[in-house]
């Protein structure tokens, strides 16, 4: 399976790496809102790990901008 985790929090980030990478899966991660909404719209993940409640570009914001922008 194919993860992508959206998060500020290096503490959070290191946490879902350890956990995913050790079922097997492959785990892309950024720090970012804009840099996830990228990856989300070229790649192709099963599942996006996404925090709600970061700096200038939010996950309410990359939600927005999928569902609002097609």
């Amino acid at each position: 399976m194919k993860i992508l985790g959206i998060d500020d929090n290096a503490e959070i980030n290191k946490l879902l790496s350890t956990v995913v990478k050790s079922d097997g899966h492959d785990f892309t991660q950024v720090t970012d809102g804009r840099k996830g909404l990228e990856l989300i719209k070229s790649g192709d993940y099963d599942v996006v790990l996404l925090d709600i409640a970061m700096p200038e570009f939010s996950g309410k914001d990359v939600v927005d901008a999928l569902f609002n922008d097609g």
